[in-house]
């Protein structure tokens, strides 16, 4: 509440009565509501876990209605961890813009619910710069996998016949691990010459794939 006092807006008495809920109680009540909603399984335990090292950036039992900007922007910005306990590299800009976004989808769940009146990471600007992510994989890489699963083959004397038309189909089409694993024989669609994608983070990721 430090930009309330500076401005002499600042309640103790009507903002003392939404801090009684810790942000280890929050999180785990934000996480069971995403579960309840249908979210991804990878799309849940992500943001568990990056909420998990938030509350580990915080004063030990910290309230939410206690977190202020400071502690959100310092989060968002730390490097990260590296080897005994010295600081890694810095985060890169999309980590960081999904940081922003877990955290602002959080404390918009703990307003709703009436946990704390203020959201710490409005004022938390985006980050700019470029994403580090790829979506593709190189020939290169691609065929490095299967040389070392051909490896794997020889050394274990087994088949992973499986796990390779695992692996080419994936690459062939684009999916995600998620997306692929949750195929069903009546989302393939020979005549059409595709499949039928159900949408594992969102419904608008739900979409035909040719094959």
């Amino acid at each position: 509440h430090a930009r309330d006092r500076s401005l002499g807006t600042f309640d103790p008495w009507g903002q003392a009565a939404s801090t009684g809920v810790s942000v280890s109680e929050a999180s785990a009540a934000y996480v069971a509501s995403q579960k309840r909603a249908g979210r991804a399984d990878g799309t849940v335990n992500s943001a568990e876990r990056l909420l998990s090292a938030f509350e580990r950036s915080l004063p030990a039992g910290c309230n939410v209605g206690h977190v202020e900007p400071m502690h959100v922007e310092r989060f968002v910005s730390a490097p990260k961890p590296g080897k005994d306990g010295k600081p890694g590299p810095p985060k890169s800009a999309g980590t960081r813009r999904r940081y922003r976004a877990v955290l602002r989808h959080f404390f918009a769940f703990c307003q709703r619910r009436g946990f704390t009146r203020t959201d710490p990471s409005a004022e938390l600007e985006a980050p700019t710069g470029r994403a580090n992510r790829r979506d593709h994989v190189t020939e290169a890489e691609a065929a490095a996998m299967l040389r070392k699963l051909d490896a794997a083959e020889v050394l274990d004397g087994r088949s992973y016949g499986w796990l390779r038309d695992w692996l080419v189909f994936g690459m062939g089409t684009g999916l995600r691990p998620g997306e692929q694993a949750g195929l069903r024989w009546s989302d393939v669609r020979l005549s059409e010459g595709a499949l039928r994608v159900r949408g594992t983070k969102t419904s608008g990721s739900a979409r035909p794939v040719p094959v």
